[in-house]
């Protein structure tokens, strides 16, 4: 049997230097994630931080460390993929 949890997002955009995200419904009992850009030497530096935290004490704090970790490597995936991308000029097709 598999579960579905369906979530629901703030975006804040403050374009071009800042997006964030905050889930204001879903499985978790706070999820933040900001990305900051700015101008360093011609480059572009990119900033990311994110939180999450859980309900139900001990049992929340278990299923916080496996969604934790699948969360983290799927951020590490898409910023290496944008790394790529920006440094190639290229823009791959959406997965």
């Amino acid at each position: 049997r598999t579960l579905t949890a369906k979530t629901v997002e703030l975006v804040q955009l403050d374009r071009p230097h800042h997006v964030s995200f905050r889930l204001i419904r879903g499985p978790v009992a706070d999820g933040r994630e900001t990305y900051e850009l700015r101008a360093v030497g011609g480059q572009t530096e990119l900033t990311y931080r994110g939180h999450l935290e859980a309900d139900l004490w001990g049992l929340g704090s278990r299923w916080l460390d496996g969604v934790a970790v699948r969360w983290e490597a799927a951020v590490l995936a898409t910023l290496e993929r944008v790394r790529r991308e920006s440094e190639s000029g290229e823009t791959a097709p959406p997965h």
